[in-house]
């Protein structure tokens, strides 16, 4: 199981960093299955899921991935308290 992400843990994590990763195969973003990572901001403690095709590598799908903005999916991968969705940028 996850490790439920909040505002506190948040804070702990490096500025513009990777902090989770996985593949879903969620057809609400993609028709086949796509790799994604969860990203920390530079400032703030903001975050936000990026998603790309799943031959991509972490950084990559961080430079050049599509931002996930189904709040639905957005807690399924990272599974989030309020305090820390409300930091969530979309």
């Amino acid at each position: 199981m996850t490790e439920l992400l909040t505002l506190s843990s948040l804070k702990l994590i490096n500025e513009e960093s990777i902090f989770r990763s996985g593949v879903t195969n969620d057809m609400r973003l993609y028709h086949e299955a796509v790799s994604w990572v969860a990203v920390k901001g530079s400032g703030n403690n903001d975050w936000a899921i990026y998603y790309h095709h799943a031959n991509f590598s972490n950084d990559e799908i961080a430079q050049i991935g599509e931002k996930v903005a189904i709040e639905a999916i957005i807690k399924k991968l990272v599974p989030c308290d309020d305090e820390a969705f409300k930091q969530y940028r979309y």
